[in-house]
C-alpha cells in the first residue's frame, strides 16, 4: 500500500488524506500499520469574479442556473444545498434554512427575489428541492456548461470554477463589503475563526490592485443606510448625525 500511494500522481495533501483513510480502514479490521508521513501543502484556492459566476449562471440550464444562483447568494456548500427541502425555503420571508455538513453550523440565510423566482420555476418532483443524487448530476451539468462557455467566450478561467469556488467568492466578497470577520464567520457557518481568517488575506490580495478612486455617499436616516449597505458601500464615519459611506469605483 505504501508503494501504491507513493507512485500516484497526487499532491502531498491528497496522499495524506489517503493515508488517514486507510489507517481508519485498518482500525475497523483491528489492524495497524506504520503509515508513511505526508505533510499537506497549503494551497491558495481559486476565487472567480462575480462576472464569471454570472456568466455561468446565464449560460446554464434552468435547474443548474438556480443551483448556482443559490450558491452565489448563500455561500453554502453543495452538500448542504443537496439536502435543501422545499419546507426549508420560506418564500414569504425570503429566507432558507441551511442544514450543515462537515462540522459547520446551521443557519438561516436571506434570498433575493431573483433566486426565489428561480426556485418557484422548478418542478417539485421530490421533497428535496434539487432531487436525489443532485450533486453528481449538477457536477456533470456544470462541467459541460464550463466547457461550452470556455470555448465560446475564450476564457479559460471559467473552467476553473467549481461549486466550492463560489463559496470562496462569497466569503471573500462578504468580508470586503463588511470588514466584519465575525459576521462572515456566522454567515458561512464556520465553527472556528481560523477557517474564516484565510479570507482576510485573500481579500487584501484581490482588492489591493483595484483603483483608489472611491464613490462617497452620505446617509441621513436608517433607510438610506440600509440601501447603501445593500449596494456594497463601506461605512467610514459618523458626524453631525450623518453617516458617511464609500465604495471603490
Amino acid at each position: 500500500m505504501k508503494s501504491v500511494i507513493a507512485k500516484q500522481p497526487w499532491n502531498q495533501t491528497r496522499k495524506a488524506h489517503v493515508v488517514a483513510v486507510y489507517t481508519l480502514f485498518l482500525k475497523t479490521r483491528d489492524k495497524t500499520w506504520d503509515p508513511p508521513i505526508y505533510k499537506p501543502v497549503p494551497e491558495i484556492f481559486h476565487v472567480p469574479t462575480e462576472q464569471e459566476i454570472d456568466t455561468l449562471i446565464s449560460g446554464a440550464g434552468r435547474k443548474l442556473s438556480c443551483y448556482l444562483q443559490f450558491l452565489k447568494e448563500t455561500g453554502c456548500r453543495s452538500g448542504e444545498l443537496d439536502m435543501l427541502r422545499w419546507q426549508d425555503v420560506d418564500f414569504e420571508r425570503g429566507v432558507a434554512k441551511i442544514t450543515p455538513e462537515k462540522g459547520s453550523l446551521p443557519r438561516m440565510l436571506p434570498l433575493t427575489v431573483k433566486c426565489l423566482v428561480m426556485l418557484k420555476n422548478l418542478k417539485r418532483t421530490d421533497d428535496l428541492v434539487f432531487g436525489n443524487l443532485s450533486s453528481n448530476c449538477m457536477r456533470i451539468s456544470l462541467c459541460n456548461t464550463r466547457k461550452k462557455l470556455t470555448r465560446k467566450l475564450g476564457n479559460p478561467r471559467l473552467s476553473l470554477i467549481h461549486f466550492h469556488s463560489i463559496r470562496h467568492w462569497k466569503a471573500t466578497t462578504l468580508y470586503h463589503q463588511t470588514k466584519d470577520i465575525l459576521h462572515v464567520k456566522a454567515f458561512m457557518g464556520h465553527r472556528r475563526i481560523e477557517s474564516t481568517l484565510v479570507y482576510v488575506q485573500i481579500e487584501s490580495a484581490l482588492y489591493q490592485s483595484l483603483s483608489d478612486d472611491w464613490t462617497c455617499k452620505v446617509a441621513e436616516n436608517s433607510d438610506q443606510v440600509k440601501e447603501l449597505i445593500e449596494a456594497g458601500f463601506e461605512f467610514v464615519m459618523q458626524k453631525d448625525n450623518l453617516a458617511y459611506f464609500r465604495k471603490r469605483e
